[in-house]
């Protein structure tokens, strides 16, 4: 019986010590391997390219915008140039946050800090395989199906009326138990 607590005990070290020196083998990610995965994942490219796949949406929301406020049902050629100019103005704006944002930096930190060094190695590995270049060069078109999917399902669940329903009854929820301002107040 002493023989198997001491197998036992034997084994739990053993698996310890395995766990521990697994931990103790990961070493933090140099900025050079990260300097390095940025480059191969195209990170920079990912990013022009997502806003670009905003440009359909924008699009879509200049037309509207400007038939809200012309009341066209179709757009004239003055529209059209109108909603041209509303969609650069938009997806210049987005281009101005993401250079303050710095998203790149921002994958950047985050990959130093949630991937050790050999995880960087790998992911390397992988990218510099043929594999791994195939999606690499894919992901560009992934991400804009995804955020055009997305855009989608959102533009048709908030055109439903029985979800603007709900949305409304649930906002005058919140709203009905506020005190509302009186008109002096204002």
């Amino acid at each position: 019986m002493q023989n198997k607590h001491m197998i036992l005990k034997l084994i739990v070290i053993g698996l310890c010590s395995l766990g521990f020196s697994q931990v103790a083998l990961a070493s933090p990610a140099k900025p050079a391997s990260v300097d390095e995965l940025i480059q191969l994942s195209n990170a920079e490219k990912l990013v022009k390219e997502s806003v670009n796949s905003y440009t359909p949406y924008f699009q879509k929301h200049s037309e509207q915008v400007i038939k809200n406020y012309t009341g066209h049902q179709v757009l004239t050629e003055q529209d059209q140039i109108a909603a041209h100019k509303l969609t650069n103005i938009f997806l210049s704006t987005v281009e101005i946050f993401l250079q303050q944002a710095k998203p790149v930096e921002i994958v950047k930190n985050i990959y130093t800090k949630q991937l050790s060094e050999e995880e960087v190695q790998a992911y390397i590995h992988f990218l510099k395989s043929p594999e791994g270049q195939s999606i690499n060069q894919k992901m560009p078109i992934i991400l804009q199906q995804t955020a055009q999917q997305i855009n989608q399902v959102t533009e048709n669940l908030t055109q439903d009326k029985k979800f603007q329903q709900q949305m409304t009854q649930q906002i005058a929820d919140v709203l009905k138990p506020l005190p509302k301002q009186s008109i002096q107040n204002k």
